[in-house]
């Protein structure tokens, strides 16, 4: 039966029929649904709270009692909730319905306190169920014959006849006539049941009107008789309950039975059911209680009824002692009731409480655990104490000896409570043998204030003198005194309640003198061997505290006793230090927080303490030390929590902890695991800024900054509901000290207030009612603001708390701002909702609604109605409350913070905002600054747009030829020739084949149309970045946009490809590509939801980017680490991969994170979980947090750490998690040095425990800091997953003489993509499409080009040169030298032999002679000479029409050989390319030059029309 939510270790101890089992379950149930309650999601929306509900139906559903129990303990705590909607509250009574039909009584029983815990929140939902729910019980007992039913029915009737609901007072009669029949039933258990319900329905009669309480107490007596009648134990019985009533809720109407009433008792007293003689003895109380002076003065056979009844119940406890009990009970209560009638009595009623007490001193063991009768009769002596007060001085001090021979109990300490403020006379006495008896406990030696003199007196003659008088002889304490330990039979259970129950006694002994003061200068071992030799001065009191076996229970219980007893009047000074102090380690938890609160009290309540000199100083100043080491060092969340409430609560260590050591050490707490200390340690922190300011103020700044940083980048309500809290304690502790930095908690908390959990938003409306008591100057920029979200939460009935919170914030502006009047001109709509909540809600806020409409005083009626015409004209109430929501938009408030801390440490923080009352704050300086929010603009994964940052939207794919945009590749080029490379060798060039190549790439990255080889574009460029170090730097301001904006273009499931392959060019560029990382960041977005593999390139990106850059960021580290963050939260998985990759990264980032540990470290040490953790997490996360330490300084997170580390240690079996352990301790040794030795002693037990105690490397480095001569290790540092290429880790920027190396050509290889094409050619002779064939040869020879070329950049191209022809074409001329050039001459002339041949076929396709003319032409260019007959060349450009490189190579040729077919052919080109005047020009030149050839008969006609035209 698993959930989701709820674990199925939860649900197993639900089921338990172990009752406190269940109620431990169901505190955590509670948490879980606290925390469920606080996510912001109510009622069945909320998942937690969905499954709770199926579970219970599904429970409700077995025929399993075990199943059942576990559904009332659901159903409980549900009923404790406060957030339950209407919707679930009747789900719940439908649920208890359910319940309340099954035939188990314990599952009855249970259910109905279930009901009776939702009947007394008195829900508007359940009223209206009252009548059904009576009407079912009175039908269960009328028509039902399974006693089940019945009690069922009777606890039902019991709930609802206490609830005080009106509509049960009509049912009052009724209920009585169908309970009477049950009151007379023969089983006992059904009967008790009966007379319980029976007392609730008396509860109603006074309630009643006149007439109808004597209809009701004339049934009561009416059924009296008959139960008298009847004689039988059951009529008895139910008499005796009947009469009970009638005293108690009766009124006047006994006045005329109270006789008859006496005589029923008197008679029964001693009847033989034992149940009735009981029920009768406790009758007496109620008759002394109904008529103290009739019971006094009534006789009965010529004695009065107080004579008889006082002396036969002191008879029944001398003899018999199983009415003992309420016999001395039922005395004490008619002791209370006749008081001066009672005096004659108090002589044997003491003395029979002497014998009592002197023979079980007897004859039973000393243990901290009474019975029944002596915790009756301790209860019999404090009611008479309080009762007759100093008159019963006398008989109280002859027992008080004998009183604590019961042992040290919580009836004893109550009893000596009330003696002691009743009787001033025996505190003293009182005090004194409860110190000794303390003492004893603790210490083994009875208590003593220091006296020097008499210790050295005594310990010559070797005794020691106690400082009373014992009120017995020596013989009668030997008689009495037991020999031997006897163990204390039954424990306490817990402390918690010992120390709750002795704070309910209300104990306040107030003393009248003072004990001497001095030091004491015998040893502990001297004082007990005096003890031992006097043993016959020993009084009672010790004897009886040396019997007591001592156990952590007893321990308790005696501090609890010093915690709760006020001891001023005693010099405790030398007893703290030397008795009490040592107790602050014991090994038990609840020992070491009894002795806290012990230590606490005694200095508290004594003004010796509270001085900044004397007597006093220096214990107080040890105390405040040792709670402070306690707070920082104890392992256990409950003692640390102790030691920081009990700082707390006693104003009189602020001087102490106000000095620097302590205050740095507070400081520490605040990174604690346990909110509570956190919170706790605030609000100390608060309380001690005027102690001593210039040690507080700086950490105190940079907290208020760390709070502010939380609460923006928290990412779980629960974050953001405990950073909420501590700025709200911080406001309330610090008051006018955060006056400067009110405007900044403004900007923080304003954006939230109207989202969140009603818990949430009431703590921010609490922080903004008491910033306006702090600074009212700078909550005024924010009152339209703050004044809409007031009104808008008033409105909405939700949440009763955060409408309770915005009252008092809107009070308090008010008040202290003078927003009166305003706000009902801007909401005129507000006095209208306020009228509403004096007529609807409860009394508190009746009562604070008063308040808030006095303080905004009272508008005139006049304006009123204007201003309620200008919103009706605006479009009414609802239109203006869509003014509140639109008056959030008109404000800009921007988290723009300057954070400057300088050496000194003083911080300073400067906002950007309309607020005139906020400056420039005192302090300049450098170190930590904070621009805007620390997260600042999210940007999406993959949507990242030039020029700002987004969200990706859901929709259709963006369009390409909208994401690139006119910026084209560097211009040195014009194809694939430089532009400044006339008459030069340019392929010399060593950058030449580079910026060839970049840019033939970047012409693809940016042409949409080859979209599908934009990946292996990408790829190419890293390829061929890898081995070229620094000279790539060049090119990155065109190749980084260039990828972004393919990738931006590219579909989503292709952007983790880009990512990676960024990260690469990232780890081969290193430094140079900082300018170009801005849009980089932009892809990390801690609350986008992206794939695992997303995750994975991104963290890989990281990791890069941090090495490459040597961990410096700048300020973009903040964005970078709160998505390691966010990966961190997000997986939940035992194996947590993504996890790991995250803090790998935190690992290599740890340098550049001194600002950012209290988000990171909390994460780390959250992994250090073996019960949901595997041991390779964890050893990770202890690798993270070595390198962290080793880089930062990790002092404020010592604490928190070690105390993981240690309780970590005690469970760990796996040795290679041990050593982590290991080697995680001495690093932080190594960082913390001496403060490390606090945490020794503890680690030191833990490892002797666990047999590591002789680990060579903890021992070395504790003996090397012991020695003075530890000293840190620089850690190894981390090389991420993700490497560059060229497998650099340092680039010389500054080297310009790098030679790209040249690589090796396979020749034979590249010879046989020549002459494939031959082989081809004679297979194909006869075959068609031999034209296909030629270009598929020509792609391959140019791949073959490319892929053996000796530059890096060029072969770097080659995967990507088999799919992209234009590549192919672009890259061939560069491709075809970069080999040729290194080719013998042999194999050159062999390769253009070839080239010759194919461009001779008459089906060669034109492509191929156009590529190489164009080869030609490129070679030319570079100086480099084909060997080709430029007759040829021309040839080629005829046949595929290539007029312009025909023309070139014409005029060649006509240079060489100047003939008439040559001028003939130049004229004709000339005339085709429309280049008249270069036709004339030649025409010209021939007549002039070459006259033989104007002659010619063939040529005259041609120049002739050259010439007209």
């Amino acid at each position: 039966m698993s959930s989701k939510h709820i674990q199925s270790g939860l649900i197993q101890k639900l089921r338990s029929l172990n009752k406190d089992e269940r109620q431990s379950a169901s505190v955590d149930l509670l948490k879980l649904l606290e925390d469920a309650a606080s996510s912001g999601k109510h009622g069945d929306n909320n998942p937690v709270y969905t499954e709770l509900n199926l579970l219970v139906r599904s429970l409700l559903e077995s025929s399993n009692n075990q199943d059942h129990l576990a559904c009332t303990t659901m159903l409980l705590t549900l009923a404790a909730m406060d957030t339950l909607e209407k919707n679930q509250k009747v789900r719940l009574m439908i649920q208890l319905g359910s319940l309340f039909k099954k035939n188990d009584m314990a599952v009855c029983v249970e259910a109905a306190e279930v009901y009776k815990r939702v009947i007394q929140k008195k829900w508007p939902e359940v009223v209206p169920l009252v009548e059904k729910e009576l009407n079912q019980s009175f039908e269960w007992l009328e028509n039902e014959r399974n006693e089940v039913r019945w009690i069922t029915a009777l606890l039902l009737l019991e709930t609802l006849c206490g609830s005080g609901i009106p509509v049960v007072c009509g049912y009052t009669l009724k209920v009585l006539n169908y309970i009477s029949p049950l009151l007379r039933s023969s089983k006992l258990e059904l009967r008790m049941q009966a007379a319980r319900t029976f007392d609730a329905c008396l509860t109603q009669v006074p309630r009643q009107n006149d007439m109808l309480r004597s209809i009701l107490l004339n049934h009561v007596s009416e059924e009296l008789v008959k139960d008298w009648q009847l004689g039988t134990v059951e009529g008895y019985h139910a008499a005796l309950f009947r009469c009970q009533g009638l005293l108690q809720y009766g009124g006047t109407f006994m006045q005329t039975h109270f006789q008859e009433a006496s005589e029923m008792a008197l008679k029964l007293r001693d009847y033989r059911d034992p149940v009735v003689r009981k029920k009768a003895m406790s009758i007496f109380p109620v008759l002394a209680q109904y008529s103290p002076k009739s019971f006094a003065n009534f006789r009965i056979n010529g004695n009065t009824l107080l004579a008889t009844i006082s002396d036969y119940l002191i008879n029944q406890a001398r003899v018999n002692e199983r009415e003992r009990a309420s016999s001395f009970l039922s005395l004490a209560s008619i002791a209370r009731c006749c008081k001066e009638d009672f005096e004659c009595f108090l002589e044997p009623t003491t003395k029979a409480i002497r014998e009592i007490l002197m023979q079980q001193s007897k004859t039973r063991n000393i243990t901290n655990e009474t019975d029944e009768s002596t915790t009756a009769i301790l209860q019999t002596i404090a009611i008479l104490a309080k009762a007759f007060g100093p008159s019963l001085t006398k008989h109280i001090h002859e027992i008080l000896n004998l009183m604590f021979t019961t042992g040290l109990n919580q009836a004893l300490c109550e009893s000596l409570a009330d003696i002691g403020n009743s009787i001033a006379r025996l505190q003293k006495p009182i005090q004194d043998r409860l110190l000794d008896m303390v003492s004893i406990i603790l210490v083994d030696m009875p208590f003593r204030s220091v006296q020097p003199s008499l210790d050295s007196l005594e310990n010559r003659i070797g005794t020691m003198s106690l400082h009373y008088t014992p009120s017995i002889s020596t013989r009668e304490s030997l008689e009495v005194g037991l020999t031997g330990p006897i163990p204390i039979a039954s424990a306490i259970e817990n402390a918690e309640i010992v120390t709750d129950s002795l704070n309910n006694s209300a104990v306040t002994l107030e003393v009248s003198s003072k004990s001497q003061q001095g030091n004491s200068t015998s040893s502990l071992e001297t004082e007990n061997n005096a003890i031992r030799s006097g043993s016959e001065s020993m009084s009672l009191v010790v004897s009886a505290a040396k019997k007591i076996a001592i156990t952590d229970e007893t321990l308790i219980f005696a501090l609890c006793i010093l915690s709760n007893f006020n001891f001023s009047s005693r010099n405790m000074s030398g007893f703290v230090t030397n008795s009490l102090i040592p107790y602050l380690t014991h090994s038990s938890a609840a020992v070491r927080r009894s002795a806290m609160q012990a230590i606490t009290h005694i200095l508290i309540s004594d003004s010796l303490y509270d001085m900044i000199a004397g007597a006093g100083f220096e214990v107080t100043a040890e105390v405040v030390q040792r709670l402070i080491a306690s707070a920082v060092t104890d392992i256990d969340p409950e003692v640390r929590l102790m030691a920081v409430s009990m700082l707390e609560k006693g104003h009189c260590f602020d001087f102490h902890m106000g000095k620097s050591q302590n205050i740095q050490s507070l400081f520490l707490l605040l990174n604690d695991e346990a909110f509570d200390v956190r919170l706790t340690v605030i609000s100390i922190i608060g309380r001690i800024v005027n102690v001593n300011p210039s040690h507080v103020m700086p950490p105190m700044r940079c907290l208020i900054v760390q709070l502010l940083t939380q609460l923006e980048s928290a990412r779980s309500i629960r974050e953001r509901d405990e950073s909420t809290q501590m700025i709200m304690m911080l406001v309330l502790s610090a008051n006018q000290s955060i006056h400067p930095y009110v405007s900044d908690i403004l900007r923080t908390i304003l954006p939230r207030i109207n989202n969140g959990p009603p818990q949430q938003v009431s703590r921010l409306f609490d922080t903004i009612a008491a910033l306006a008591r702090i600074n009212s100057n700078a909550i005024a920029p924010y009152a339209n603001r703050i004044l809409a979200s007031i009104v808008q939460t008033l409105s909405n009935s939700s949440s009763s708390r955060k409408r309770m919170s915005a009252l008092k914030a809107l009070g308090n502006c008010a008040s202290y701002c003078g927003m009166v009047i305003y706000p009902y001109k801007q909401y005129p709509q507000l006095f209208t909702t306020l009228l509403l909540l004096l007529k609807t809600e409860s009394d508190e806020m009746k009562e604070e609604t008063m308040r808030v409409i006095g303080a905004l005083g009272a508008i005139d009626p006049h304006q009123y109605k204007e201003a309620v015409n200008q919103d009706l004209i605006k479009g009414g109430s609802t239109s203006n409350m869509s003014g509140v929501s639109g008056t959030f938009a008109t404000f800009s408030i921007e988290n723009n913070y300057n954070i400057s801390v300088n050496p000194g440490g003083d911080a300073n923080i400067n906002g950007a905002t309309d607020n005139p009352f906020s400056g420039a704050r005192a302090g300049t300086g450098a170190g930590i600054r904070r621009q805007g929010s620390l997260l600042g603009k999210k940007h999406g994964f993959n949507a990242a747009k030039r020029g700002g940052g987004g969200k990706r939207q859901a929709g259709p794919p963006p369009n390409v030829m909208t994401v690139f945009n006119s910026e084209m590749p560097r211009d040195n080029l014009v194809g694939d020739i430089q532009v400044d490379s006339y008459g030069t060798e340019f392929t010399s060039d060593p950058n030449y084949y580079i910026s060839v190549s970049v840019n033939a790439l970047l012409r693809i990255l940016n042409s949409p149309a080859d979209a599908k080889s934009h990946l292996l574009a990408v790829q190419a460029l890293n390829t061929m970045f890898a081995p070229l170090q620094n000279v790539c730097g060049q090119y990155l301001d065109s190749v980084v946009p260039a990828i972004l904006r393919a990738m931006r273009a590219a579909p989503p499931e292709a952007a983790e490809s880009y990512i990676e392959r960024l990260g690469r060019l990232v780890g081969i560029a290193r430094q140079l590509i900082r300018p170009y990382l801005e849009p980089l960041f932009e892809l990390f977005d801690s609350e986008a939801v992206i794939s695992e593999q997303q995750q994975n390139v991104l963290i890989g990106l990281i990791e890069v980017m941090v090495d490459a850059l040597s961990g410096n960021l700048g300020e973009h580290t903040s964005k970078v680490v709160m998505f390691l963050i966010s990966v961190i939260d997000r997986d939940v998985s035992k194996t947590c991969r993504q996890a790991l990759n995250a803090i790998h990264a935190l690992q290599i980032l740890s340098p550049s994170l001194d600002n950012y540990l209290f988000l990171v470290m909390p994460r780390l040490i959250a992994l250090l979980n073996p019960e949901t953790k595997q041991a390779v997490v964890m050893i990770r996360s202890l690798e993270t947090i070595q390198s962290i330490a080793s880089s930062v300084s990790c002092r404020s997170f010592a604490s928190r750490i070690l105390q993981t580390l240690i309780r970590l240690l005690q469970t760990t079996l796996a040795l290679e998690l041990q050593t982590s352990i290991i080697d995680t301790l001495c690093i932080l040794m190594e960082q913390l040095q001496d403060e490390f030795t606090l945490f020794m002693p503890t680690i030191n037990a833990i490892m002797k425990k666990r047999g590591i105690a002789d680990n060579p490397k903890y021992e070395r480095h504790s003996w090397l800091l012991f020695s003075g001569k530890l000293e840190p290790v620089q850690k190894q540092r981390v090389q991420p997953f993700l490497q560059g290429e060229s497998g650099q880790t340092d680039l010389l920027l500054g080297n310009s003489t790098f030679e790209i190396p040249r690589l090796n050509i396979d020749i034979n290889q590249l010879r046989n993509s020549w002459l494939v094409q031959q082989h081809q050619q004679q297979q194909s002779q006869q075959q068609q499409g031999n034209s296909v064939n030629l270009m598929r040869w020509l792609d391959n020879f140019t791949i073959e080009l490319i892929g053996q070329s000796p530059s890096p950049p060029i072969r770097a191209c080659k995967e990507l040169a088999r799919s992209n022809q234009g590549l192919r074409g672009e890259l061939f001329n560069a491709a075809f030298v970069s080999c040729w050039t290194v080719l013998p001459l042999e194999y050159q002339q062999e390769m253009f032999k070839y080239l010759q041949d194919v461009a001779s076929r008459p089906d060669v396709p034109a492509d191929i002679l156009q590529t190489i003319l164009s080869l030609a032409g490129f070679m030319e260019r570079d100086e480099k000479q084909i060997p080709i007959n430029p007759k040829v060349l021309g040839e080629y450009a005829s046949r595929c029409h290539a007029l312009a490189k025909e023309l070139h190579y014409k005029e060649t040729e006509w240079t060489v050989e100047g003939d008439y077919d040559t001028i003939k052919q130049l004229i004709e080109l000339n005339q085709s390319l429309d280049m008249h005047d270069s036709a004339i020009g030649i025409l010209n030149y021939v007549r002039k030059e070459q006259p033989d050839i104007e002659e010619s008969v063939e040529c005259s006609p041609i120049l002739d029309q050259q010439h007209y035209q």
